[in-house]
């Protein structure tokens, strides 16, 4: 499974993908706004993607975030 995971707890400023989505592997996925700086949470793969993140939410430190299937 490709899960990506949050890798600090902050909030979701931007989604870029619908779910269903194709993907390639370096399209930024999400943009994660933690401690005053912004991460861009890439696809690691190229596949469908699913978000379980929405703009604005809190999410915390290892909250799945989306995932992309072949």
């Amino acid at each position: 499974e490709n899960f990506m995971n949050s890798p600090l707890p902050g909030r979701i400023e931007n989604v870029n993908c619908k779910d269903g989505e194709w993907v390639e592997t370096g399209d930024v996925v999400l943009i994660l706004e933690s401690m005053k700086m912004t991460i861009s949470l890439r696809a690691e793969k190229r596949g469908n993607i699913f978000c379980f993140a929405e703009e604005e939410e809190f999410v915390p430190r290892g909250k799945k975030l989306f995932i992309i299937e072949d």
